[in-house]
């Protein structure tokens, strides 16, 4: 295998059709659509880590040393940290959209030549029953109490951070709201739930793959629906973070 990376500087998604989601130093969110039989060019990070949430199933994230390819349900994410020769696309060959977040020190890439060993390993795969959606009553809500299954934050440079967040069975992040920043949550695994106090909106069920924004100053409850337990990335910024109780 030829894993030479040359001295050319790249974006790797520049040939894709890409929106800006979040850009601070340190961490840039792009939402990244590629066409029919559009790969990402082989390339890799110098200095940051490229996270790779799939919003529909057979996104393949495929690195060349060890030879690996990880293709993704939709829903989940695969990290892939500096250093690492990669290259993103659809294993069926159809259009296909994922968002990408690259946090670290710094954001410079570099070209890498394709791999030429024909071998590479393939993620074991077990069957995923997927939840079936159910409708959140006014009595599931009043059961749920303040409670996290998992916390992690993935990165967090002035004014954005990027944190997974699990709620157990009937727990929640009880009514709050941000002053200054929006809430963008990807759902993982279950079905989640996120609630507003809005007419227009009342509450979004979200499965996996997924995508929905809080704005700034608008109270929101956040939880597995029907309080059953749900995983979710979220994407808080820009700007100063805050926490009011609602």
């Amino acid at each position: 295998m030829d894993d030479a990376t040359t001295d050319t500087a790249v974006d790797p998604f520049s040939a894709a059709h890409c929106t800006s989601v979040a850009k601070v130093p340190g961490l840039w969110v792009r939402r990244v659509a590629l066409a029919a039989n559009q790969p990402v060019a082989w390339f890799r990070s110098l200095r940051a880590t490229a996270l790779f949430f799939a919003h529909r199933s057979g996104l393949a994230v495929q690195i060349q040393r060890p030879p690996f390819r990880c293709v993704l349900e939709a829903g989940e994410f695969y990290s892939v940290p500096p250093g690492v020769d990669l290259s993103v696309y659809a294993v069926d060959g159809a259009p296909i959209e994922f968002t990408v977040f690259e946090h670290g020190e710094g954001l410079e890439r570099r070209a890498s030549a394709a791999p030429t060993l024909a071998h590479v390993g393939e993620r074991t795969r077990r069957a995923r029953v997927e939840p079936a959606a159910t409708v959140h009553t006014q009595a599931d809500t009043a059961r749920l109490v303040p409670g996290l299954a998992r916390m992690d934050v993935i990165a967090s440079p002035p004014e954005l951070r990027l944190i997974v967040q699990g709620h157990g069975v009937d727990e929640c992040v009880p009514w709050h709201s941000h002053d200054r920043i929006a809430d963008t949550f990807y759902c993982v695994s279950g079905v989640a739930r996120v609630a507003v106090r809005d007419p227009e909106e009342g509450a979004r069920v979200m499965a996996p793959g997924e995508v929905y924004t809080v704005p700034a100053g608008v109270p929101h409850m956040v939880s597995g629906n029907a309080g059953q337990p749900c995983e979710l990335l979220i994407l808080q910024g820009v700007g100063v973070y805050n926490y009011v109780p609602r």
